[in-house]
């Protein structure tokens, strides 16, 4: 497998592009071109895509991914995050993200369109159902890429506790604890406060603060600490990050998206939910 340096350089000379003209169509110096054929740096990851257009080659091509093993991919995902600014590292993960969605619908593909192998649009949602396993990606409003490798016994045992399950909506369904659990999560981190705070800022009748405070207790995002304050006991609550409250709700929205599908693949022959005794029957 020829190293990533080798290759820019090669398909530089092929376009007929001197460092400093490379550099200038992707807004870099000529040194940071001529660290890169040298493998003393790598590019940015968010160049690699701008890399390739310019050069007139697909990623594939860039890379020279005729076999990549896992060690060698791993080891270049790596050095691609580490060589891009943490601030991009998040949307280079979608990024990434999209050429696993692309592996996964079109892996068997002998070759890809011109729009297949182009910036994948992040306005467009896509799916994977196999009998594995399924990916989810939200249309771009609320995005969000979701891998949900099944376990060999299925998702069924996630699901038995059928009580937990209805509690967790039941407290959501109830209009003061929403409203409160937005109301915290536009806090800044770390806000603590009193629970006649949150009542006031809310809106939330006397009568029903206690109520609301335990379902926020029971869907961990906030925490009771019990203090003395000369002799009398108080109460003040500890706002806890709850991005997994975070992500059900934008799947959650995903389920009323009714456009097209960017890539999309439907393989799997089994019901959605399986269980420890469907699988030994399987067997």
């Amino acid at each position: 497998m020829t190293p990533l340096s080798k290759t820019i350089k090669r398909l530089r000379l092929e376009r007929g592009l001197t460092q400093e003209e490379l550099a200038s169509l992707l807004g870099v110096s000529g040194q940071a071109v001529s660290k890169w054929e040298t493998n003393d740096t790598y590019p940015d990851g968010a160049l690699l895509l701008p890399l390739a257009e310019v050069l007139g080659v697909s990623l594939d091509t860039l890379f020279d991914n005729r076999a990549v093993s896992m060690t060698d991919a791993s080891q270049r995902v790596m050095r691609l995050f580490q060589n891009t600014p943490k601030e991009n590292r998040i949307s280079l993960a979608r990024e990434l993200c999209w050429q696993i969605q692309r592996g996964l619908v079109l892996g068997d593909a002998e070759s890809l369109s011109e729009d297949l192998q182009e910036r994948p649009p992040k306005n467009r949602a896509s799916f994977f159902l196999g009998n594995n396993g399924f990916t989810l990606i939200s249309d771009g409003k609320e995005p969000f890429f979701s891998v949900f490798e099944e376990p060999e016994d299925g998702f069924g045992h996630f699901l038995e506790d059928k009580e937990a399950l209805r509690q967790l909506f039941l407290i959501l369904s109830e209009e003061d604890t929403l409203r409160a659990l937005i109301y915290l999560m536009e806090q800044p981190q770390g806000y603590v406060f009193e629970g006649e705070v949150l009542g006031r800022a809310c809106s939330i009748e006397d009568g029903r603060l206690a109520d609301v405070l335990n379902g926020l207790s029971q869907l961990k995002a906030i925490k009771e600490r019990a203090l003395s304050i000369n002799g009398e006991p108080h109460s003040l609550y500890y706002v806890i990050a709850s991005h997994n409250l975070l992500a059900l709700f934008l799947i959650a929205k995903q389920l009323f998206f009714h456009g097209s599908y960017f890539l999309k693949q439907h393989t799997r022959t089994r019901p959605l939910i399986r269980y420890r005794e469907a699988r030994q029957k399987e067997s």
